[in-house]
């Protein structure tokens, strides 16, 4: 269960769409979901596990949105 997360705007400039990353942790594991909003529903393009910067930045407790 994700207690506490952080969530980036991960939006690129060939997608019409804003995309977002959010990243948390995981009974100890660092894992990335990067999703959009369709309308009222959740659309999930991708997960995994974070990166370096991705675990650093969930460590500092940035929020960009």
């Amino acid at each position: 269960m994700i207690t506490r997360h952080v969530v980036f705007d991960a939006s690129r400039s060939a997608d019409n769409e804003r995309r977002l990353e959010l990243v948390g942790s995981i009974d100890g594991a660092f894992c990335t979901l990067i999703y959009t909003m369709r309308g009222k529903a959740i659309r999930i393009i991708s997960t995994r596990c974070s990166n370096r910067n991705e675990e650093r930045a969930y460590r500092d407790g940035w929020l960009h949105i």
